[in-house]
Order: structure tokens, then C-alpha cells, then sequence
């Protein structure tokens, strides 16, 4: 049994709007790592950051997890890998309602991390996770990260990593909460802290991840 091996990829700039960093990859070889670990220091972003800065906020529910894969032109695992080459998984949500924006019926969100399909792992402390059926609120913005290679329209990213993420909780009305990483509140609470919010002017500086 081979042993597994890993990568450490340490970010330590304090990243806004999205993922920037540099992977790890084998320095004897050409073939990357089984597992690419990638650290993220997020500033904590408030509801009302959150509501003003983001482009589309929409109530959904994930219908499904796609399979990962490389951000390469084939699709496959880079025999030369640069530094934003990394895997990526894309989750289709079923739009219920439109709280921020115009949306259609159902959109892709795309996270930086994933498995492919050769078995090298891209793990993300930064990123949202999605499980089937689920039940959400996002905070989402267009992908200007320099993994978005040929700049693709079709997706969106959460806004502040793991923090643009609520997940709706409860059965019925005033018992619904969400809760995300670091906070969990009454949905009307929430409801009512974007829409005093979203259309403020934005308060931190747009395009940050594609300038650092």
C-alpha cells in the first residue's frame, strides 16, 4: 500500500471575495499530490457586508453535486501543473426565491475543492460545503478568481467563503433558524437584515481577489 501523500499550502493574506493561492505540487515529480490542503485567513464578514456587496442572494435548496474536475482545458490532471491549476466541484441549486438580483430558475455555484476523478484531492478550509437536498440562503458573486481560467459566466462563488452560506433549519415559520460557521439566528431576523442592508453601497473593494 503506497504511502498517501500530502501538500500544505498556506495563504496567509487575508482574502475577501474569494480563493487565491498557489498549490503545492510534487517537487520530484510531475504528478500532483494526492491531497492539495489549501488555508485561508477570512476576515469575518458581517450580514451587512454580506447583503451590500453581493450580486445575487436567492433561497434554494441543492439539487446536485457534480462530479469533480480540473480547471485544465481537458479536464484532466496537468502534466505540468501551474500554480492555478486546482479542482473544482460545481453545485446546481433550485432557485425558491430571489431575495437580491435576477436569477434564473436554477444556478451553479462553484467551489475550489473537490475529488477528481484520478483520486487527488483538493480539501479548502475557506469553502462552503453543500449537501444534497439541503435547505439555504446564499450570498453570491460573479467568480473573478484567477482560477476561472477562460473566465467563465455561468457559475457564481459564495461571497466570504463558508460565511455567505446559511443553512435554513426548522420545520415551519418562526421556528425556522440558519446558522452558518460562526453564528446561528431566527430566519426572519436574517430576512430582515438583508433587505435593510442590500441596497447599501458596497463597502469593500470590488474585484479583490483578481488584483492580489
Amino acid at each position: 500500500m503506497r504511502n498517501k501523500k500530502t501538500s500544505f499550502l498556506f495563504l496567509s493574506t487575508a482574502i475577501i471575495m474569494g480563493t487565491i493561492g498557489f498549490l503545492g505540487y510534487n517537487a520530484l515529480g510531475t504528478s500532483p499530490k494526492d491531497a492539495i490542503f489549501i488555508h485561508q485567513s477570512l476576515p469575518k464578514l458581517d450580514t451587512s457586508i454580506l447583503s451590500s456587496d453581493s450580486d445575487l442572494i436567492v433561497r434554494g435548496q441543492v439539487k446536485e453535486i457534480m462530479d469533480a474536475e480540473w480547471n485544465t482545458i481537458d479536464k484532466k490532471a496537468p502534466i505540468e501543473p501551474s500554480g492555478f491549476d486546482v479542482v473544482y466541484t460545481d453545485v446546481k441549486v433550485g432557485v425558491k426565491e430571489v431575495i437580491k438580483g435576477s436569477s434564473d430558475n436554477e444556478i451553479v455555484v462553484r467551489v475550489y475543492a473537490g475529488k477528481a476523478s484520478e483520486g487527488v484531492e483538493v480539501i479548502n478550509d475557506g469553502e462552503s460545503s453543500f449537501e444534497n437536498g439541503e435547505e439555504i440562503i446564499l450570498f453570491l458573486i460573479p467568480d473573478r478568481t484567477p482560477f476561472n481560467k477562460e473566465n467563465e459566466h455561468g457559475h457564481y462563488r459564495v461571497m466570504g467563503g463558508y460565511q455567505g452560506k446559511y443553512l435554513i433549519e426548522g420545520q415551519t415559520g418562526l421556528s425556522k433558524q440558519v446558522t452558518n460557521q460562526f453564528e446561528n439566528k431566527n430566519l426572519n431576523y436574517l430576512l430582515q437584515e438583508i433587505e435593510n442592508s442590500k441596497y447599501k453601497p458596497k463597502q469593500i473593494i470590488e474585484n479583490i481577489e483578481g488584483k492580489l
